[in-house]
């Protein structure tokens, strides 16, 4: 613009809502220009800037026209500025804002002046329009971040003080109120109100939670009625004497209050208070209500009244308030602590590797690296490479040296998932690699010593494995030191809404979409469900109907059309067997019972009444060998 004319003094104003408000000040010479503009001074839109075109004005000649009357105008007055040349800043016809330069000098700006600057105007507002909207998008860009945050920070909220010290170290600093908030749940026609404990002192605060907060006539009753966040000043209408003393001792002078919306339904409020004259403004209003959104999930999670017990920090990626898992918990604390082997149990998907990882994480182990193996993805020739090792030429494509397992995971944990499944040759190499903790690379004969602590897992039931020859007993036993058997999730439906939250939350960052709950026809179609898949179904079923869903609430779920019985639905579970199923059924468990003892007075043939060399026929022909049990 300087290339143009010479000015001294410049600044953009735009439309804010109603308002015109300064958003720039590009003044070099005069800062004082620019600091001199309060922050809530705005100029009325009712009938500021009505010319399209640019036009001039005099400052000493102003005092009767409406941009004499802007602060700013008086600060250049004052300055000794002359004259102001206004240039109206308009976008597809809207009139959006104008840019004001001005000169120390009279008569600064003619006619040949503004047909140039009505030529660069708009391309001055697009710059501006462009600026503008990117600003917003960095807005909405952190907005969302710290609403990530929040949402995994609230994942670990399970009682009202982790809550409120949340709003303390989390939500405070972002919002910015001074003087504490409240949360209310709604209970027939009275809110029951909770507040942080240096609230707790306070007569008007004990006689609130003593006897409830009125919703008629209040504040809270508007917020039920609209579902919109509404704000509260000391002059309000509301003129409830508890909440007058309250404001009055706390040096409460605003408040701002948003509903607690879990799907449709609104469960009560929330509510920050501050000693400025706003609480927040308008522009923040979209973050409060995404942050009291997810306060709501916080609040359907904790029973304020009788709050679920607290599971360790550690367990933060786990999320549950079920009794049954508490007792898990416990248990896991104190085998993390020993390099005991451990055993989970349970059916497909409840997470048994979440918790395998859970007590590495708490052991002495620590430090290193949680070493896995899945023994039921690869055949048996590579699971043994896998668990073991191998030189190079031990087999066919063996073209280099391969380190097993075992020596990766020395001085750490290793996680062998699916055990059920591995091949019974193998079984007889891990019992001595757990035995006498040392290891042969296949096509070596060199013994290597390790020092790794076992953690199995499965979602067979290993005894009947073991009863019909499918897995040896004496692995079984030498790995059924400390079982922990995980419930289904079919057990724990208090978890289900948690669980389901959590993994919507997760949707929203995958999809870059918004949710805000679901509905109560959808949490109670949750709660109804069987879940033959566990967690991992959930999980699944939460993505599937995430996708389809058009709103920002979840409205329909997406289930199998034809679900599997839970294995707990009273229906028993049964197939006719074959003669020789039943014939090497019936044999294993004798064996069993005599420890694999063939003959003599304890052996099997003794108790089938056959002689042992009948008995030991049949146990060829049926794939039955010694090797399979533990021997006297």
């Amino acid at each position: 613009m300087r290339k143009i004319i010479d000015f001294d003094s410049s600044y953009i104003a735009v439309y804010n809502q109603d308002y015109l408000s300064c958003t720039c000040c590009t003044e070099n010479l005069l800062p004082q220009v620019a600091a001199g503009i309060p922050s809530a001074q705005a100029l009325p839109c009712t009938g500021p800037v009505k010319h399209s075109k640019p036009f001039t004005f005099r400052f000493d000649e102003a005092g009767n026209a409406l941009y004499g009357q802007l602060p700013l105008a008086a600060i250049h007055r004052d300055k000794g500025f002359k004259t102001a040349c206004i240039i109206p800043l308009i976008m597809q016809g809207v009139l959006m804002g104008y840019l004001m330069i001005a000169s120390l000098h009279d008569d600064h700006f003619h006619p040949a002046h503004l047909s140039i600057f009505e030529k660069v105007a708009g391309p001055i507002a697009t710059g501006v329009s462009n600026v503008l909207l990117y600003e917003k998008l960095l807005v909405a860009r952190e907005e969302k971040n710290q609403l990530l945050a929040i949402s995994e920070a609230m994942a670990t909220v399970r009682d009202k003080d982790a809550l409120f010290k949340m709003m303390i170290d989390r939500i405070q600093p972002i919002l910015g109120f001074d003087r504490g908030a409240q949360i209310y749940t709604i209970s027939q026609d009275k809110a029951t109100v909770f507040f942080p404990d240096d609230f707790a002192s306070d007569p008007a605060f004990q006689e609130i939670a003593a006897y409830g907060f009125p919703i008629i006539g209040s504040p809270l009753e508007t917020v039920l009625a609209t579902g919109e966040i509404f704000p509260i000043y000391r002059e309000s209408p509301y003129k409830d004497a508890l909440i007058i003393r309250m404001m009055d001792r706390l040096q409460i002078n605003s408040g701002i209050m948003a509903p607690l919306r879990i799907g449709g339904t609104i469960i009560g409020s929330f509510q920050v208070f501050s000693s400025g004259r706003e609480a927040l403004t308008k522009e923040q209003y979209p973050l409060f209500q995404g942050i009291a959104d997810q306060v709501a999930l916080a609040v359907q999670h904790i029973s304020l009244q009788g709050e679920a017990p607290v599971p360790p920090s550690h367990f933060e990626e786990i999320i549950s308030r079920s009794k049954k898992l508490l007792e898990i918990f416990r248990n896991i604390q104190l085998v993390s602590r020993t390099d005991t082997t451990v055993l989970l149990l349970g059916e497909t998907g409840t997470g048994k590797e979440l918790f395998a990882k859970a007590i590495h994480n708490l052991s002495a182990r620590k430090g290193k690296t949680l070493i896995k193996l899945n023994c039921a993805a690869l055949p048996a020739h590579l699971i043994e490479s896998e668990l073991f090792g191998h030189e190079r030429g031990a087999f066919t494509g063996a073209i280099d040296r391969r380190i097993g397992k075992f020596e990766i995971a020395d001085g750490s944990t290793l996680f062998l998932d699916e055990i059920g499944e591995l091949p019974l040759e193998l079984q007889a190499k891990l019992l001595r690699a757990l035995q006498e903790k040392e290891i042969e690379r296949l096509g070596s004969n060199k013994v290597i010593k390790t020092n790794v602590r076992i953690i199995a897992a499965t979602n067979r039931d290993l005894q009947k494995e073991v009863a019909a020859g499918r897995f040896r007993s004496d692995l079984y036993f030498r790995l059924n030191v400390f079982p922990i058997l995980l419930p289904p999730l079919r057990e724990r439906k208090e978890d289900i809404p948690l669980l389901a939250n959590h993994f919507l939350r997760k949707m929203e960052e995958k999809l870059g979409r918004e949710f805000r709950g679901m509905s109560t026809k959808v949490i109670q179609e949750l709660t109804n469900y069987s879940w033959p898949g566990n967690i991992r179904e959930l999980e699944h079923v939460i993505e599937r109907s995430a996708i389809v869903t058009k709103g920002k609430v979840m409205t329909s779920l997406h289930l199998p059309p034809f679900p599997e019985e839970s294995p707990s639905a009273g229906v028993q579970q049964w197939s006719l067997k074959t003669w020789k199923e039943h014939e090497k059924e019936y044999i294993l468990q004798a064996l069993n019972l005599c420890n694999g003892r063939v003959s003599g007075a304890k052996g099997a043939a003794k108790i089938l009444d056959i002689p042992p060399t009948t008995l030991e026929s049949k146990m060829r022909k049926l794939g039955i060998r010694k090797q399979h049990f533990p021997m006297e």
